[in-house]
């Protein structure tokens, strides 16, 4: 696992979104799904979606920053 909802969400859309922590925040939105089957993967992938978000919040800043600037 170690993150992959991480992964997945910067790899999408050629890296650019608009807000922070956004593996936490996609798994977030999937657990509120009761309906959802990979509920057990996602809360396993939670703990490590949130420290790979954590370590690339000055990525995302700088990213961020960029991409408003040009708009």
């Amino acid at each position: 696992m170690s993150g992959c909802v991480s992964v997945f969400e910067r790899s999408s859309n050629n890296g650019r979104y608009t807000y922070a922590y956004t593996g936490v925040r996609s798994d977030l939105d999937e657990l509120s799904n009761k309906d959802s089957l990979i509920s057990p993967l996602i809360m396993i992938d939670l703990p490590f979606s949130f420290v790979l978000d954590t370590v690339l919040l000055p990525v995302d800043g700088i990213i961020y920053a960029i991409d408003s600037n040009n708009n």
